[in-house]
């Protein structure tokens, strides 16, 4: 899930524990973001697209509806067929 957030971070050299402590939480809440099991906060997407110098108008494209880009769902559902 959040795929476009990691590879941002990835591309700019930044560290999942960077990420959480700016966004003053611990790791593993952060983890539980990034997979799906809590809900992200409408004030976290947007310290997230701060943070990783990302213009609001791309946060659907880095917090898609249900965490999942759509592009990437379906290419993953043709390839298992």
């Amino acid at each position: 899930m959040y795929r476009k957030i990691r590879v941002r971070l990835l591309e700019l050299g930044m560290e999942h524990r960077y990420l959480a402590k700016k966004l003053g939480m611990c790791p593993a809440s952060l983890s539980g973001r990034m997979t799906g099991r809590f809900a992200w906060t409408i004030d976290d997407m947007y310290k997230v697209m701060d943070i990783m110098r990302v213009p609001y108008e791309e946060l659907h494209e880095y917090f898609p509806k249900g965490g999942v880009d759509q592009n990437v769902s379906k290419l993953t559902l043709a390839k298992q067929a």
